[in-house]
């Protein structure tokens, strides 16, 4: 499977199941729609960054910077509607909302740069547990320091 399809195929595997329990959770409680799309927003963004610490290093693998980057924003792009939804219900403005998805973006970048350096530098198996590190490395410091970044996205 290719880079870019892997990336389609991620962002719709972590994306569909909060914009669904949104909508469901939406039609039982219409009267709390700002908590429950900022509970829906803090979700998104933990599963995204945390999808970008499960997939960056296989794109950096597996292919160069040409593919990695669309696959890097097709990955990002797909709860595109969930915001444009926290923007329509007044829970955030929009430049609140780009600036959220321009960091997470910024850090996918890193990250990609980051398992690329590693990639580069080692070779045969060793490359995998080193990646394996990587992985594991930053999402352990993403779920210990949820609260830091969060409060500092304004969520």
């Amino acid at each position: 499977m290719n880079t870019i399809r892997s990336g389609v195929i991620a962002g719709l595997a972590y994306s569909l199941p909060v914009m669904i329990w949104l909508l469901t959770s939406l039609a039982w409680h219409s009267d709390r729609v700002v908590p429950l799309v900022t509970q829906a927003l803090t979700a998104l963004f933990l599963v995204q960054a945390l999808a970008l610490v499960v997939f960056v290093p296989w794109f950096a693998e597996r292919s160069g910077w040409r593919m990695a980057l669309p696959a890097l924003w097709l990955l990002l792009s797909f709860p595109l509607p969930l915001l444009a939804m926290a923007w329509a219900t007044g829970t955030m403005d929009a430049a609140h909302l780009s600036l959220m998805e321009s960091a997470l973006m910024g850090f996918a970048v890193l990250l990609l740069g980051a398992a690329k350096g590693l990639v580069r530098l080692t070779s045969g198996q060793i490359r995998r547990f080193v990646l394996v590190g990587l992985q594991l490395g930053v999402a352990t410091l993403l779920w210990r320091f949820r609260e830091t970044w969060l409060a500092g996205l304004g969520l």
